[in-house]
């Protein structure tokens, strides 16, 4: 993989959207690098070049064995003077002989698995500029545990098991227990990881117990199992709801519906639709789910879903957490529309107006009539019967709302979950299908018939009794997108951490990441942003970047957690704040992963990974029966924050950032350029 420079990378050859995924990430210095060149390479650099002397350089990392150790240089692009860099360590090991050129990177002496610290060299001249690279130093091999994806009688499967640390080449031996009938083990003597693969032929539950032995007659053991289901047609059973938007006809187009998957794989339920001026209100669905097996292009958690509506017949690939509970859906067969969203299973114990009673915050984003994008946002109460109080709203649409007092009403959900909040406001109507999650979260689509009527898709989820400042004073991590029809391509995508809320004062700290055309920046730092929380809920943030003063509007349903709009915006930004776990964060996020684009704002090629495996800094992707080579990435244990190259099928590769947001959750911004639309990924497990 070669360097890839700016926002404007080189893009790949379009392939199908299972194939490999490479994801290389690494935290970078807070820097603001507007319409600047960001490179990618041996390090993430901006103006600094990382060069190591020794072990093995690949992508954004350089490889070495523990204990040893590594000297690095780097070198400043147009110095303005002989002054050189600064070092700085973020993991383990230490750093020795340090000059203003070059530093030894020393790892600890044991070490199990691997470690990947973060080294970064900061320009003494100008601090925005640096350089930054993994270093993984692999010690003793440990086999990861790990819960394995079910498999089926007779449907082909492939899967890997990752391994830590070590040194090839790499003996792998079942010691005990076994693999199903008509499965393999996987033969790799130099990749981190072992495959298995093969059609099972008898239902059970199989333990087995692997073993890896490293060049240095070094072993690891783990004990596994795979559970092998009977021969059945969809991987979903019960009761989901889906939300999906996307671009059809240079139109937003959204949709929303549950569906009930039935053992046989065929399903029923209902559905909503806004597309091209028409708008399909309560429809009934029919269709049918299969699984995609590894020989089709799936791997083992992937299928594929046939919707049957009045006029409409799309179908979705899927891709769903092992829990079963949640999943990523991308369009594949919906004419010249690309779309993508996610789905979640529903609990029909919260399908009536009792359960749902009490106070929300809401929030919808997506486009108006004419096609400028917008959001809504703002919070409610509503008693048994459906009748909405105490609540107001904002939207930074044409005719804007300002904490406009609200009413209306809500219907009782049907057995599918779905129901219609209608709210009526500051001379605004609007009405909104609800389809019910949980007592706690319901999924938004606004479905007015009017072809002025905006084509809107969110969220309301219950909130908290009342809020002061102090809900700000806990990092939150807020995601924007919007649209600017002034330039092609025109999505506007944004991430901003906030962190060092200070109640008292009404201020608060901002990390900002933007992505809009060729006019991109990274880690630009905001100190003391002016903010202030009601007792509802509803908030104001207000800052300057770049010469501009921006101002947000939000209501919370929790401590650093609702949704938001940005006023006087001429891209419409709407969006999410997010609360982020507590750190100190690990430079790794281990599990099964699938990622899938939310809320994409223009034309551009969509992609949706069914399976990725994170341990210890090492990324691997399996496709139709083989596995990608390994990449790495850092995250910054301070602030949850990576920065790096995102290689996806279809859409090339280009600059990313990621955060951690909880352990079962990532949020990732990928850069456009020039010729493509930067788009925001949801990373769940």
């Amino acid at each position: 993989m070669s360097s890839i420079a700016s926002a404007s990378a080189r893009r790949v050859p379009g392939i199908i959207c299972l194939a490999m995924l490479l994801l290389t990430l690494v935290a970078c210095s807070d820097s603001e690098n507007l319409g600047e060149d960001i490179e990618t390479g041996t390090g993430i650099r901006n103006g600094v070049t990382i060069t190591p002397q020794s072990g093995t350089v690949q992508y954004n990392e350089v490889q070495i064995l523990a204990p040893g150790s590594v000297t690095m240089t780097a070198t400043v692009t147009n110095a303005t003077d002989s002054s050189g860099v600064s070092w700085t360590l973020d993991g383990e090991g230490t750093l020795t002989d340090v000059t203003s050129s070059s530093a030894t990177y020393v790892a600890p002496t044991t070490v199990t698995g691997a470690v990947t610290p973060l080294i970064t060299a900061t320009s003494n001249a100008d601090t925005s500029r640096s350089a930054s690279i993994v270093v993984r130093a692999n010690g003793d091999p440990v086999v990861t545990t790990q819960q394995l994806f079910p498999a089926s009688v007779g449907l082909y499967y492939t899967g890997s098991i990752p391994l830590q640390g070590g040194a090839s080449p790499f003996t792998w031996t079942i010691t005990s227990g076994a693999l199903p009938d008509g499965m393999t083990l996987g033969t790799e003597t130099t990749t981190s990881y072992v495959s298995f693969s093969g059609t099972p032929t008898t239902a059970g539950s199989y333990n087995f117990q692997l073993q890896v032995t490293d060049t240095n007659s070094r072993t690891s053991t783990a004990s596994l199992t795979l559970q092998v289901q009977p021969a059945t047609t969809c991987l979903l059973s019960g009761q989901y709801a889906m939300l999906v938007s996307g671009v059809g006809s240079s139109q937003l187009a959204t949709r929303a519906a549950s569906i009930n998957v039935a053992s046989d794989g065929s399903l029923s339920g209902i559905g909503d639709r806004k597309a091209g001026g028409v708008t399909t209100d309560g429809a009934a669905l029919s269709g049918n789910c299969t699984i995609r097996s590894s020989e089709n292009g799936g791997i083992g958690n992937s299928g594929e879903l046939n919707l049957n509506a009045s006029g409409d017949s799309p179908v979705f690939n899927f891709g769903i957490t092992i829990a079963l509970d949640r999943g990523r859906v991308i369009l594949t067969n919906g004419g010249t529309a690309t779309a993508s969203g996610f789905l979640e299973r529903q609990d029909p114990a919260a399908f009536n107006l009792a359960q749902l009673a009490g106070s929300y915050a809401f929030g919808a984003l997506g486009a108006s009539g004419d096609e400028a994008r917008m959001g809504l946002i703002g919070q409610l109460t509503v008693d048994a019967g459906g009748v909405v109080t105490a609540g107001r709203m904002d939207s930074n649409a044409a005719s804007a709302l300002s904490a406009a007092t609200l009413t209306g009403n809500m219907s009782p959900p049907d057995a599918n979950g779905r129901g219609v909040l209608t709210l009526s406001g500051g001379g605004e109507n609007f009405s909104l299908a609800y389809y019910v999650i949980n007592a706690n979260r319901l999924l938004l689509i606004n479905v007015a018939s009017e072809a002025s009527a905006p084509r809107l898709t969110g969220f309301m989820t219950r909130r908290a009794a009342s809020f002061d400042n102090t809900a700000l004073a806990s990092p939150g991590v807020l995601s924007l997108w919007g649209f600017n029809p002034a330039q092609t391509p025109g999505g506007v995508a944004a991430l901003a951490r906030l962190s060092n809320g200070n109640a008292s004062a009404g201020t608060v700290d901002l990390l900002l990441d933007s992505a809009a055309y060729s006019a991109n920046s990274l880690g630009t730092a905001v100190s003391g942003a002016q903010y202030s929380v009601a007792t509802d809920g509803r908030a104001t943030l207000s800052f300057s970047s770049g010469g501009s003063a921006r101002q947000f509007t939000l209501y919370l349903d929790g401590t650093a957690n609702g949704y938001v709009i940005e006023r006087g915006s001429v891209s419409g930004n709407a969006g999410l704040l997010e609360a982020q776990m507590a750190g100190p964060y690990a430079h790794s996020v281990d599990g099964l992963l699938v990622l899938g684009t939310q809320f994409p704002q223009g034309t551009a090629p969509l992609v949706m990974i069914p399976a990725g495996t994170l341990t210890s800094g090492l990324y691997t992707f399996t496709s139709s029966g083989s596995v990608s080579t390994a990449t790495s990435f850092s995250i910054s244990v301070s602030t949850g924050r990576g920065l790096g190259t995102a290689s996806l099928p279809v859409v090339g590769g280009g600059t990313a950032v990621l955060y951690q947001l909880q352990p079962a959750k990532l949020l990732m911004l990928r850069y456009g350029s020039t010729s493509a639309n930067p788009a925001m990924e949801w990373l769940i497990k």
